[in-house]
């Protein structure tokens, strides 16, 4: 488990006498101060001595594992869209059209919990209307 620090670590200038891990990737923040940042990935390390940190800071391997969930979803999107158009099929076209609207919204929503794309608000914008446009389609005309 995670250790909980003590009070005197909380303080913005206190340096970590414990073997407090980062909770981004595991390093040893032992004698390095509240305020810094982790020297192996960046995090700060308020992150991993608050206590609000220690439930919302997600390890490295969350961001990745969504940003796979964006990649691939909206990689299976066009794919889909592409394959239903190429055989011209209109029940293959029918599925394929749901099936990326699908892959949309799982990617969109994906997007809005990976680190890599909340800075921007383009992909925000872009999020929003992957989603929007997947449900909306999937109504009833």
């Amino acid at each position: 488990g995670v250790r909980q620090p003590d009070v005197s670590e909380l303080r913005s200038h206190a340096v970590i006498t414990a073997d407090v891990p980062c909770v981004n990737c595991g390093y040893s923040l032992k004698g390095r101060r509240n305020h810094g940042r982790c020297p192996e990935c960046g995090k700060p390390v308020r992150s991993s001595t608050s206590p609000i940190g220690l439930y919302v800071g997600r390890p490295r391997w969350h961001d990745e594992l969504l940003w796979t969930v964006v990649v691939g979803g909206a990689s299976a999107a066009v794919v889909a869209l592409v394959i239903g158009w190429a055989l011209d099929d209109s029940v293959v076209l029918t599925i394929s059209v749901r099936f990326s609207q699908v892959a949309f919204v799982v990617s969109g929503l994906g997007a809005l919990f990976s680190r890599y794309l909340r800075r921007s608000r383009i992909a925000w914008v872009a999020t929003g209307v992957a989603v929007v446009t997947g449900v909306a389609a999937s109504l009833p005309a």
